[in-house]
């Protein structure tokens, strides 16, 4: 079987960061990527004197040095940053009036690439949007907005262009007016949403909002939904098989026993390439996979298992993630991940409580998941090291502060 590349960094971290309500406790030691707050929080070490509080005290942006101006600002006596446009216009701008006089009468005769401004130094060169600055002060480089500005630029695929960039989408998706963010394709009632219910299955067309009984059920474990197929897999608490539903015309259902299990199935998820199933299940707990209508069945993963849950695939990566954890109630959470056929097995975070609910999006560029633990929602981006946090407002019971963190890998 082959492995595949490393979907997301190994060893990416979650940063928590400031938060007007109590925070579980944090680690007195911080690892050589982060920066020690004076109350014992660790903190990316890229936070450190980025212009924002990270740190609860306050105490990552104690003692430091204003942040550079831009390649089109000027920069004031007093630190300040001014539009190089208003530099020697006559008017004191800048609070010290340290942008006008000196040699400000002296023309622009560089060799600049793109424009020339004068200053009290001399003229100088800068450049247009989406360029910058090269080191002999007078040449533009391009800008790569797609590497240097990360998560945040495109909801799915980004392409550079000399002092631009342009935001994509993939089959099945539009780009929306403000040319970032990919939008579904299709009627909004062409989709399908599948209802997880403690004694119910159920699937609902959006709109109108009418739910369909599918099915009765003792207790569901775990469930998954093949949208081509229309056919809904579940698992039942003590029940020895996955179960399949199928919607056929008409409304009519048809079922049957998908695959025969051991144990109760924990999690459970389609590869919808293939048409195998992937679900995490047994005592002690193991990773499974079983062909379409159940023609053969293996164990992928047996060891180190403890807590198993929350599977989620990414087929085009070849990546299956899942939750252990070493103590009770989610204590020492970590996130895993591996390659499809179980090789290649990987952390890709460690200091989590109790994360659930892994999912891909970003077209499986990003792992997304939930924490009650911490009231937050954290993901993991695979061509930028980073991660993101949200906090959840306990009042509302939705996101509240957000926060994007980065750093470079060992």
């Amino acid at each position: 079987m082959s492995t595949t590349p490393n979907l997301l960094p190994p060893n990416s971290l979650c940063f928590i960061p400031a938060s007007p309500w109590p925070l579980p406790a944090v680690p007195k030691e911080c690892g050589p990527a982060e920066f020690s707050c004076q109350s014992g929080q660790c903190v990316a070490l890229a936070l450190h004197c980025d212009g924002d509080h990270d740190c609860q005290d306050g105490s990552d942006e104690e003692g430091c040095q204003p942040a550079p101006c831009q390649n089109h600002e000027y920069p004031c006596g007093l630190g300040d940053c001014l539009n190089a446009s208003l530099v020697c216009n006559g008017r004191q701008d800048c609070a010290d009036g340290s942008d006008e006089g000196g040699n400000c009468s002296v023309p622009c005769q560089r060799s600049c690439a793109h424009l020339c401004y004068p200053s009290p130094q001399g003229p100088r060169c800068w450049c247009g949007p989406g360029y910058q600055l090269s080191k002999d002060g007078l040449s533009c480089t391009d800008i790569d907005e797609c590497t240097e500005w990360g998560e945040g630029t495109c909801s799915q695929t980004c392409l550079n262009a000399p002092g631009s960039y342009s935001c994509g989408c993939l089959p099945g998706y539009l780009l929306e007016p403000d040319g970032h963010v990919c939008k579904l394709t299709g009627k909004s009632w062409d989709g399908q949403a599948v209802l997880d219910l403690p004694t119910a299955a159920g699937s609902q067309g959006l709109p109108p909002h009418q739910a369909l009984p599918l099915a009765k059920v003792s207790r569901l474990t775990a469930i998954d939904y093949a949208v081509k197929d229309k056919s809904l897999y579940f698992a039942e608490m003590g029940g020895n098989s996955i179960g399949l539903l199928r919607l056929k015309d008409w409304g009519r259902l048809s079922w049957k026993k998908a695959v025969a299990v051991e144990g109760t199935v924990t999690s459970l998820a389609l590869d919808w390439l293939s048409g195998n199933l992937y679900w995490i299940g047994g005592q002690p707990p193991s990773i499974h996979v079983a062909a379409p209508r159940g023609r053969w069945a293996l164990a992928l993963l047996s060891e180190r298992l403890q807590g198993a849950a929350w599977l989620a695939l990414c087929p085009r990566a070849s990546t299956m993630c899942f939750v252990t954890a070493a103590g009770s109630h989610g204590r020492n959470a970590i996130v895993e991940c591996a390659a499809m056929d179980g090789t290649s097995r990987r952390v890709v975070w460690r200091k989590a409580r109790a994360p659930t609910g892994l999912a891909f999006g970003g077209a499986g560029t990003r792992l997304y998941w939930a924490d009650p633990g911490d009231l937050s929602i954290c993901a993991l981006q695979r061509e930028v090291p980073s991660a993101v946090l949200s906090w959840m407002d306990p009042a509302s019971g939705w996101c509240g502060k957000g926060c994007t963190v980065s750093r470079s890998l060992p």
